[in-house]
């Protein structure tokens, strides 16, 4: 990135652009984890559908599954799929969840979201359907 763009988008951080705080939060990702993390997290309050996903994939892996829900459940209404799906993934582990979120990944997949056909097929490898979990595998193909 050139020296001109780079700081018209630390203008746009320091005015607290969501997009240039999720684009600055990447750049320095490898030079400064704990910033980029702070920028990230920065966009992800001010409802940047983006930010809210990688936020909700920091806060499952920090075991945070309530904080993840919230920040898919935001940017699934944004219309992200991908979202949506992290999120019936969820509530697959939840007994009383589990029939609709399949019933829902299995529509998304139909449809074409590849994300939910590797669901579903993660779901059923984990229950030992090796059958169910063979053929949403290979339509995720």
């Amino acid at each position: 990135m050139d020296e001109l763009r780079l700081a018209e988008l630390k203008l746009r951080v320091e005015a607290d652009d969501p997009a240039a705080l999720f684009e600055y939060s990447n750049i320095i990702a490898e030079t400064d984890p704990t910033g980029a993390e702070k920028f990230l997290l920065l966009s992800a309050q001010l409802g940047h559908p983006p930010a809210l996903e990688r936020a909700g994939d920091l806060h499952m892996a920090s075991g945070n599954t309530a904080e993840a829900e919230r920040c898919y459940r935001t940017c699934a209404k944004a219309g992200m799929l991908d979202c949506a799906v992290k999120l019936l993934a969820i509530k697959l582990k939840e007994p009383a969840e589990e029939t609709a979120a399949v019933r829902e990944l299995e529509e998304l997949a139909v449809s074409g979201v590849t994300s939910a056909a590797l669901a579903l097929a993660d779901y059923y490898s984990d229950n030992g359907n090796r059958k169910q979990a063979a053929y949403w595998r290979s339509t995720a193909k």
